[in-house]
């Protein structure tokens, strides 16, 4: 197990969370595709559990704000 501790930057916060963000976007468009092109069950589950992992990830972060 890994305890991360550090303090970043506004925006640089920002970016680590528009990245999560971001990949469960990817997830979801890479679900349409399958849809679209008919099925792959497997792939859309598997797409569907990286999401709830990614929003699983977040939650876990205890972001609070610094003062200088």
């Amino acid at each position: 197990m890994i305890h991360f501790n550090f303090v970043v930057e506004d925006v640089d916060a920002e970016n680590i969370i528009n990245c999560i963000h971001s990949e469960i976007c990817k997830c979801h468009e890479d679900i349409m595709d399958c849809m679209v092109e008919g099925g792959k069950e497997e792939y859309i589950a598997a797409y569907r559990d990286r999401i709830q992992y990614l929003k699983e990830l977040i939650a876990m972060m205890h972001n609070t704000r610094v003062e200088d």
